[in-house]
């Protein structure tokens, strides 16, 4: 069996919350993918002296004239994907999504976690079969994208491609 993925810090939880309290994440499904996937995991080492940069609701250089989005501009995309992805896992049980210019990852791994993470486990499942795929030209950021969600989410690494 695959690792058990890390848990989000306090830190990615309290950003969750602030969007939820700023009504830009409602939905349950978008509003658990975003708490199970901690931004921080899917920046540059650069980063790392100041962990809370993650979490500020703005862009961050990611290298190569490329930025990682604002969380909010993440938390659009997954209410807006959230019940189409529900509707396709409900109907056919298979979900496909397809992000273009997925930078460091880090809406891929969000993506996944919509799909195939449950969301609102109470009241619905995620799908049993699909594909997310992440689509970047910069090669440096397609691999650092590739190691960062082998290492975020270890339960898909046989996946990372």
């Amino acid at each position: 069996a695959a690792p058990a993925p890390a848990a989000p810090s306090k830190f990615q939880l309290r950003l969750v919350e602030s969007l939820v309290a700023k009504r830009v994440l409602s939905s349950p499904r978008a509003v658990a993918a975003m708490a199970r996937t901690d931004r921080a995991r899917y920046l540059p080492d650069v980063y790392r002296g100041s962990p809370d940069a993650a979490y500020y609701d703005a862009p961050l250089p990611i290298g190569y004239s490329a930025t990682i989005s604002a969380p909010h501009m993440h938390a659009y995309a997954l209410e807006l994907l959230a019940e189409p992805v529900t509707a396709a896992a409900a109907a056919r049980g298979e979900v496909r999504v397809l992000d273009v210019g997925s930078g460091s990852g880090y809406l891929v791994a969000a993506l996944a976690e919509l799909a195939f993470g449950g969301g609102d486990t109470d009241t619905q499942e995620g799908a049993t079969t699909g594909v997310v795929v992440g689509i970047e030209h910069v090669e440096p950021l397609a691999e650092a994208s590739r190691r960062f969600l082998r290492s975020d989410k270890p339960q898909w690494s046989g996946a990372v491609d």
